[in-house]
């Protein structure tokens, strides 16, 4: 026992002498720094991370995210601020944890090349993820709920929000809720919407503030297929415009998504509101509205059959 305690007691002092210790805090602002030269970030397993100030970055070929299960917070940040703000970016990835309380957005992208896996996104000002002529997009196992309205002011917000450009866009296995606008949404510049896939969306008490399950705009080539909106505060499904026809979509399928209302809530199962719609194919739905009302407006609607009765 004596030699035991002898050894040990030379072994700490050893480290001592060393300078071993307590290993340091982690500090987010400077693995970001060094994450713009190595592109990783790995937060520590399972810790949270307060911001005080925002993580931006710009033009990157390539940065991977790995939260590895724990939160980013960014409550301790200005007004109008999102958590992470990537510029001219490319070849990003976000995986495995929660970004969550950030002024503006928890992500905020223009560029080629975003990820985002097995993510939460809670309670931002304006949306969970929001982009901008951006391209290949991928957006996988994700919740993202209770972002804007009341929660923090914001108007309108989504839990998903694809903008201006959006081509090759695959949002699918997400579950948003109580969103003040959409669950998701896709709103191109005339032209700028080309192969959207949303699927396995399970959208619920989204648009206390307007604003339909999913919506999108400006779309060609797209396929709305196997989603779950219930219990929404407006509409199902939109293919919409501005009001005034200035981003139509074609070739965009609307195909066996479920789609139901409390008594009295939801002006519609599904839309197609922008005059210059083309080929928007609409079948295998089934709807439970309130006088029945599937359609809000048909333009460019070709009908394979739908079911809708009373909820």
């Amino acid at each position: 026992m004596k030699y035991f305690y002898s050894v040990l007691a030379v072994s700490m002092g050893a480290a001592l002498a060393c300078g071993a210790g307590p290993a340091q805090a982690f500090d987010v602002n400077t693995a970001w720094k060094e994450a713009q030269k190595t592109g990783v970030m790995n937060l520590p397993a399972h810790e949270t991370v307060t911001l005080k100030k925002r993580l931006y970055a710009e033009s990157l070929k390539k940065l991977t995210v790995d939260l590895q299960g724990g939160v980013i917070d960014g409550s301790a940040l200005p007004k109008g601020t999102s958590c992470f703000h990537l510029n001219t970016m490319k070849n990003v990835t976000f995986k495995n944890g929660t970004i969550k309380n950030c002024p503006q957005d928890g992500i905020h992208f223009n560029g080629v090349g975003l990820t985002v896996e097995d993510m939460r996104f809670f309670k931002s000002g304006n949306c969970g993820i929001l982009t901008g002529d951006s391209s290949n997009l991928a957006f996988r196992r994700i919740e993202t709920a209770f972002h804007g309205g009341a929660n923090t002011g914001g108007k309108g917000s989504h839990g998903i929000y694809v903008s201006q450009k959006a081509e090759n866009v695959l949002i699918e296995d997400i579950n948003s809720h109580d969103n003040s606008g959409a669950a998701v949404q896709v709103n191109a510049v005339p032209g700028g919407g080309k192969n959207v896939t949303i699927r396995r969306v399970e959208g619920y008490g989204n648009g206390s503030q307007g604003g339909a399950c999913l919506n999108v705009a400006g779309v060609t080539g797209g396929s709305i297929e196997g989603n779950n909106c219930h219990d929404n505060l407006s509409g199902g499904i939109a293919v919409f415009d501005d009001g005034n026809a200035r981003f139509p979509s074609k070739d965009v399928r609307i195909i066996a998504n479920r789609i139901t209302f409390q008594p009295g809530k939801g002006r519609y199962c599904v839309t197609s509101s922008a005059k210059g719609n083309k080929n928007i194919t609409v079948g295998g739905n089934d709807c439970q509205i309130s006088g029945k009302k599937f359609y809000g407006e048909k333009f460019g609607v070709t009908d394979t059959g739908n079911r809708v009765v009373e909820p």
